[in-house]
């Protein structure tokens, strides 16, 4: 049985319900194009969910394309008046300090890089 629900904010529009998506084909984005086209797409992606107030998330497969990413974002930021620089989730940090991030991650306007070993098994509370 379960006896809680954790919900992690995405960086897409809410739908109509959790359940009403079920069933129907889902949009995927394809970028095709250079490192640079991609990048510029996960800007837009993190500006408009910027726009909307909520939390990013971005799960890298390794700590070489999140430390590419971060760079770029360090040359290039995201044009937003509530724009920060991200924090980052690794498994460089000590225990206490990936605690701090994981509970500032769900904060509305924070963006969070993360490695693929943080994307699941991570409970972010909200």
């Amino acid at each position: 049985f379960f006896e809680r629900r954790t919900f992690l904010p995405s960086t897409y529009p809410q739908r109509q319900s959790l359940n009403a998506g079920r069933g129907k084909k889902k949009e995927t984005k394809v970028v095709r194009g250079t490192r640079g086209d991609y990048f510029l797409e996960l800007k837009k992606e993190m500006a408009k969910a910027l726009k909307e107030g909520r939390a990013v998330l971005m799960v890298f497969a390794d700590l070489k394309g999140l430390n590419d990413y971060n760079d770029e974002l360090h040359c290039s930021p995201v044009h937003h008046t509530r724009y920060r620089p991200p924090q980052l989730l690794t498994d460089e940090l000590d225990i206490q300090k990936r605690k701090n991030v994981v509970t500032k991650a769900i904060n509305p306007y924070i963006i969070t890089l993360m490695t693929r070993s943080y994307g699941r098994g991570t409970d972010f509370k909200c």
